[in-house]
């Protein structure tokens, strides 16, 4: 919501011909998108990196590995399948995918925002 309100005060600020302010309320919205882009670009790498290991440790040569492990081996598989998720609300994975959401979701309710200026 915060992206939502530095647009909305960038547009009000340009309107009313408040230069200083309207780019006052750009920074806040570059570091705004910047630290919510950070968070969703590694909670992304982070997610792929897990499954890149759990493939590893799928392809390992585990005859090779000592009873104890191999008798582990199909455990930990089976808990490794499930989905990996970094997010720190309303249960959203951290992922691109997601900030183009947000990104699209705030610029949307703006257009709101502006039918009932």
């Amino acid at each position: 919501m915060s992206i939502t309100s530095c647009l909305w005060q960038i547009s009000k600020a340009i309107l009313l011909g408040e230069i200083i302010e309207a780019l006052h309320m750009l920074m806040m919205l570059c570091i705004h998108s910047q630290s919510l882009l950070a968070f969703c670009y590694f909670g992304e790498l982070v997610t792929g990196n897990i499954d890149d290991v759990n493939d590893m440790f799928w392809q390992c040569d585990w005859y090779y590995l000592p009873i104890k492990i191999q008798q582990l081996m199909p455990i930990i598989l089976m808990n490794s399948e499930k989905t990996i998720y970094i997010g720190e609300c309303a249960g959203l994975n951290a992922s691109l995918d997601v900030f183009g959401k947000i990104i699209k979701a705030a610029v949307s309710y703006l257009t709101i925002l502006r039918q009932f200026d």
